[in-house]
């Protein structure tokens, strides 16, 4: 633009020198462009077309669709959280552990699902699993749709989810064998404690034996 201007102001101003060097300068910008050009081209002719990108996203739609599958249709009981603690997600499987549907429990935070005394959202975690992008086996109690409590074993790892990094978790149900241990320490209890009273029993049994004899040489002296 600048070169035409300047020609067309030359019709009534003679500054050639002038117009000289605009277009000096615009052959010199020419050349660096051309000179940028030649080695940007590899690139450029690297870059996807149109229709590459349209192909590529359709592509990642259908993965994320068939990621999402196997999480939804999942053996396992599995849910996926954002990086805020809230369900994006949850298997079938996890909704025949803890009772609650799939649109019962999307778009809730994890802590409304937290037995008293548990917190599955604590910062310490949160901290293992933003630094090293994954947890595993942490004991948590979720509170079941009909109110009871579930002991469970959950791991989390770091994934992208959609169009954003979220947390997919494999729950194990612990409950059963929570059970089984805690009964387990009820019965070896009783069992010291009857061992405490057999110890205590026979402790006294010895001691009578022995003040009985005690007894007995007095009562016999007594008599003569």
């Amino acid at each position: 633009r600048c070169t035409h201007f300047i020609g067309v102001a030359t019709l009534w101003i003679p500054a050639y020198a002038l117009e000289g060097v605009v277009m000096a300068a615009t052959a010199v910008v020419s050349a660096a462009t051309a000179a940028a050009l030649w080695v940007l081209m590899p690139r450029l002719l690297a870059l996807p077309s149109p229709v590459q990108l349209l192909a590529a996203n359709a592509a990642l739609r259908a993965s994320q669709a068939h990621y999402r599958a196997s999480i939804e249709r999942s053996p396992v009981p599995m849910h996926t959280l954002d990086r805020n603690g809230v369900f994006t997600d949850v298997s079938d499987s996890w909704t025949e552990l803890l009772g609650y549907s799939r649109a019962e429990i999307v778009g809730r935070h994890l802590r409304e699902i937290d037995a008293p005394g548990s917190d599955a959202w604590n910062e310490a975690d949160q901290r293992q699993l933003f630094a090293h992008g994954e947890v595993r086996d942490m004991g948590r109690r979720f509170i079941h749709r009909d109110g009871q409590v579930i002991d469970v074993l959950v791991s989390g790892r770091l994934e992208q989810l959609d169009d954003e990094t979220g947390v997919v978790c494999v729950v194990t149900d612990v409950t059963a064998r929570r059970r089984t241990e805690a009964a387990l320490r009820t019965a070896e209890e009783r069992l010291r404690q009857t061992e405490k009273m057999e110890a205590i029993g026979q402790l006294t049994g010895g001691v009578a034996h022995d003040f009985n004899n005690m007894l007995q040489g007095i009562g016999g002296c007594l008599d003569m």
